[in-house]
């Protein structure tokens, strides 16, 4: 298996919906205090890498539902790949209480998938905190019946702190999404957000004092925006 450097985060999460010609006068001014991630690669003129993500969710949408009836503490599971590396897949289950992110991640090869999320993941040796992400992965999808129902996919441009390393500042643009009833990340997706982009100031204890003049100097204002929710209400029209 793949080793996994980071298995479980936890951070605080504010998110502001901008227009797109806003955030090209954003990122110049972040970049006075940070840099771009070390995965973003330069592409058509921009450093960003790809997500694509496949959102689990009961038939009676619960996860989507939590979401939207404003419930304080919520869980979701996904599975993710970056850009064109479909060989290795992070199992994720997020949970958010607030403003407070917890996420526990695994990554694993794409061609364990089915036994793993099976529940056929004994023979793969998984350290302790690894076999309890799995464990609780695979007990959420059974109990509440859930499968794979959205994919949503979109660009990222993703910076770090220079010298704040726990500080991230991600742009996501060109979102998209589908419906889905089986585990396929190739699927045509559709545009969900159009002339518009998700920015996400992700810390942990304290946010600098730069980041708050830069949001008060723009006079940006937090927003709720669910990818997964408008990738569900995109797809899913007649249900919710």
């Amino acid at each position: 298996m793949n080793k996994n450097p980071k298995l479980h985060f936890q951070r605080f999460e504010m998110k502001y919906q901008l227009p797109l010609a806003l955030a090209d006068r954003l990122v110049p001014a972040l970049l006075l205090h940070m840099k771009f991630d070390q995965n973003a690669q330069l592409q058509n003129n921009e450093m960003y890498y790809e997500v694509r993500s496949i959102y689990f969710d009961s038939i009676d949408f619960r996860a989507y539902h939590e979401k939207i009836d404003g419930f304080e503490k919520r869980k979701k599971l996904r599975i993710r790949i970056y850009g064109n590396d479909d060989e290795r897949l992070f199992f994720e289950i997020k949970r958010k209480h607030g403003q407070v992110v917890k996420k526990d991640r695994l990554i694993v090869d794409s061609g364990d998938f089915t036994e793993i999320i099976s529940g056929n993941f004994e023979k793969f040796h998984f350290a302790n905190d690894e076999l309890e992400v799995i464990e609780e992965f695979v007990f959420e999808k059974k109990y509440f019946n859930m499968r794979p129902n959205t994919l949503v996919a979109y660009k990222r441009r993703a910076l770090v702190g220079t010298n704040e390393d726990k500080l991230r500042i991600t742009f996501d643009y060109d979102i998209q999404a589908t419906s889905l009833g089986y585990v396929d990340f190739a699927k045509k997706t559709r545009p969900i957000l159009k002339d518009m982009l998700i920015m996400e100031v992700k810390f942990n204890n304290v946010l600098p004092n730069w980041v708050h003049d830069i949001i008060q100097k723009y006079g940006l204002k937090a927003d709720s925006y669910s990818k997964y929710c408008a990738g569900v209400e995109a797809s899913y029209p007649q249900f919710v």
